[in-house]
């Protein structure tokens, strides 16, 4: 009964199964050709392409551009990193020192005086003891022109503890005098 029903509907739409049958003859073909090509082509291709084309043009026109890269990262990235193998190495003999200072087996005058010639040795900053004289602190936060940040003029405002907010006057006004009165 069922297999009449679709029989039936099938013979009056032969347009639909037309294009349902030519839908599957193409997924089909494109089954064929990418099993075609993934078995047989592909693989040649893909050597022939290698030989002849982009390893000769690899190795003929970037061949300078490649070798200008490798100098340029030789030298400039060569310098960062001995900067940071410097900074690693002088972050070692500081631990070093911090530790004999620690058990005793020199004293804290010699811990800062080497501290002092490592940064002197590695030019290191953050090594070097900060100047505490009371003149250059003085120079330097002159130099400074933070401490100008703020207002410049008279702050509105009454001073702090007065009375800046004016008396209501309005509805509930009782209320709140009778509040303060009992405060």
């Amino acid at each position: 009964m069922i297999f009449q029903a679709i029989s039936e509907w099938a013979y009056d739409n032969p347009d639909v199964i037309l294009l349902v049958g030519t839908g599957l003859v193409l997924c089909g073909i494109a089954l064929a050709i990418r099993h075609i090509w993934r078995r047989w082509l592909k693989g040649g291709t893909t050597r022939i392409y290698h030989k002849v084309l982009r390893n000769p043009v690899r190795w003929w026109l970037l061949r300078p551009f490649n070798r200008l890269h490798r100098q340029w990262s030789e030298q400039n990235l060569g310098i960062k990193m001995a900067k940071w193998k410097k900074e690693l190495v002088a972050n070692i003999l500081y631990d070093g020192l911090t530790k004999a200072c620690d058990e005793h087996l020199i004293s804290k005058h010699d811990k800062r005086r080497l501290m002092k010639e490592l940064a002197h040795f590695f030019d290191i900053a953050d090594l070097k003891k900060p100047n505490n004289h009371k003149e250059a602190l003085k120079k330097k936060i002159l130099e400074n022109r933070e401490f100008q940040i703020g207002p410049k003029g008279e702050i509105p405002g009454g001073k702090p503890g007065e009375n800046v907010v004016p008396l209501y006057k309005g509805l509930g006004e009782e209320y709140l005098s009778r509040k303060k009165a009992s405060a």
